[in-house]
């Protein structure tokens, strides 16, 4: 009796598992992207996540399950901290004032998110067509001669697959985007005038209206906090990081983008980071609209 009962436990957890990784992967690909991973088979992910089995079975185990809504005020929006790995363990510190310094962060309605979303800008021109992958090999061309960018290891911890996501005019780059090992992504923002890396950002980089400033807010599956939020500066062709952290009591939808809008805010869909996950493994979907303004 108690084996059976153990086989079932475990076979739950195993289909949990699963829907937590398809999860981490979907979050950091394009819509393109997505609808080429629905294609294509899921072994392979499932294999490089095996190693990662007991963080998630420690991490749902000790998971606040949704038995509630618990909605947000605008007070708990700024506690953020970085973290560093030093002598073989983490530090932790606040950031909470210099998030106050540089963003004013305040919750909207859905009504608000909806309806400002028409004046929606965005610098990006998106066409990936231009420069196809072929044979694992993205080319770009530059002054100088073309420079590859080889995708390696599609199989191993050292993996780094390159993808061609678009360019930018004034200033003049190009936007790669970088898929890592276990779900790690990145894009890269490269010079079109000497291939040079000028900034990379855990999500899809937003430019203001003004092109002065770039955000970047991502969906982290494997942090206790889920959010990360980066903030850059840019004078004429040099991008300056300002601010960065980790947003504990929020995280950003992992499905519906955030937009920028003609104003100079960005908005986004959140949800209280203690309820990312519902009982059954899945995102909870209850949303609260964020404001962030730069300050």
């Amino acid at each position: 009796m108690i084996s059976i009962f153990l086989f079932f436990k475990l076979q739950m957890m195993n289909k949990v598992i699963y829907l937590l990784i398809l999860v981490a992967i979907y979050s950091c690909h394009s819509p393109e992207q997505k609808q080429s991973i629905k294609n294509s088979s899921m072994k392979d992910s499932v294999y490089h996540e095996s190693t990662k089995n007991l963080h998630w079975i420690a991490a749902l185990e000790k998971a606040p399950y949704l038995k509630k809504s618990e909605r947000l005020t605008n007070d708990d929006l700024y506690e953020c901290v970085s973290k560093k790995f030093l002598n073989g363990e983490f530090v932790i510190d606040s950031l909470e004032n210099k998030a106050r310094k540089h963003l004013k962060l305040e919750l909207i309605t859905k009504d608000e998110f909806i309806n400002e979303r028409k004046n929606t800008i965005s610098y990006l021109i998106s066409d990936i067509e231009i420069f196809p992958k072929k044979n694992g090999i993205t080319t770009l061309p530059f002054p100088g001669g073309n420079a590859q960018y080889v995708d390696v290891n599609p199989e191993l911890a050292s993996m780094r697959e390159f993808y061609y996501r678009g360019h930018y005019n004034n200033p003049d780059l190009y936007l790669m985007y970088v898929q890592y090992y276990e779900a790690g992504c990145s894009y890269w923002l490269i010079d079109k005038s000497d291939s040079g890396r000028k900034a990379d950002f855990p999500s899809l980089p937003i430019f203001t209206p003004d092109k002065k400033t770039i955000i970047s807010v991502a969906f982290d599956p494997y942090s206790d906090s889920h959010c990360e939020l980066k903030l850059c500066s840019i004078n004429g062709s040099i991008i300056t990081k300002v601010f960065q952290a980790e947003f504990v009591n929020w995280a950003p939808s992992a499905e519906e983008q955030g937009y920028m809008s003609s104003e100079g805010s960005f908005r986004i869909p959140i949800i209280n980071s203690k309820f990312v996950w519902t009982r059954e493994g899945g995102l909870n979907k209850n949303y609260q609209y964020l404001k962030i303004s730069i300050l």
